[in-house]
């Protein structure tokens, strides 16, 4: 557009200096002078008006880009109560950030990464044993600092009732608005002690242990604390039967003699 309008300027100068044929030569580039300073005057208006765009979409862009920045920051979630959690400026820097954040006395554990059972978990060998003994320490402590219990609980022999209550004990926790502090487990896999027993039942030392924890209520005071298990580090046995082609974690039961106190 800019380009069309000192067109149309200087054919209207030209038509209006035929129609005066007494003017001077002089009077003629007069007229003709006329419309090149108004094409001049439009092209500078033109750009004045490009530069204010330009000035007036930058700002825009700035506003826009300052506004992305402000709600990129991760809201923070809420207690059962309503109240927002308290972090410190550490923990608020690792969590906008996408990273785990473990629980303490004033908030749950945020961010908690969710577990994925491997492919080799499904086989049916020592290795796809382990991958799978693995997978649901992870599971399990996923539960404990989330409530969301229903991949560890598929992992778990419905007839292990005893841990299949534990587990729904701990999603209730986190339905009444309370959370876990520790009581995370830990397990290593020895490359020995697989044996197998009929009905594809496989018997398989580990070293497993749990960690003292703290349980809070909705309201951030302290409901109840459990002590660790196995810190002298003591082999125990893991049940697992192959089924329906995947692992399930049958029982875990301690080895005879063994002191697990001390």
């Amino acid at each position: 557009m800019r380009s069309s309008l000192p067109s149309r300027l200087i054919a209207t100068g030209f038509i209006a200096a035929l129609l005066l044929t007494g003017c001077s030569a002089k009077d003629s580039n007069n007229a003709e002078a006329q419309p090149s300073e108004t094409s001049s005057s439009a092209a500078a208006s033109a750009d004045a008006s490009k530069d204010a765009t330009a000035s007036s979409t930058s700002a825009s862009s700035e506003d826009s880009g300052s506004a992305e920045a402000s709600s990129s920051a991760t809201a923070l979630p809420t207690l059962a109560n309503g109240q927002e959690v308290t972090l410190t400026d550490a923990e608020r820097t690792d969590f906008n950030a996408g990273k785990y954040v473990p629980a303490t006395a004033q908030h749950p554990a945020l961010n908690v990464p969710e577990p994925v059972m491997p492919e080799v978990a499904k086989e049916q060998t020592f290795e796809g044993a382990k991958a799978f003994l693995e997978y649901w320490v992870e599971a399990n402590n996923y539960a404990v600092q989330t409530g969301k219990n229903a991949m560890v609980k598929q992992a778990v022999s419905p007839k292990w009732s005893t841990e299949q209550e534990l587990y729904d004990d701990t999603r209730q926790v986190y339905t009444e608005g309370g959370w876990f502090k520790d009581g995370l487990v830990k397990m290593e896999i020895p490359d020995e002690g697989f044996n197998v027993e009929a009905n594809n039942s496989y018997d398989i030392i580990v070293y497993y242990s749990e960690q003292s924890g703290t349980i809070y209520k909705a309201d951030g005071s302290e409901r109840e604390s459990f002590s660790s298990f196995n810190d002298s580090h003591q082999p125990t046995i893991a049940t697992l039967v192959y089924e329906n082609g995947h692992w399930v974690y049958e029982s875990s039961s301690g080895i005879q003699g063994v002191d697990y106190e001390n």
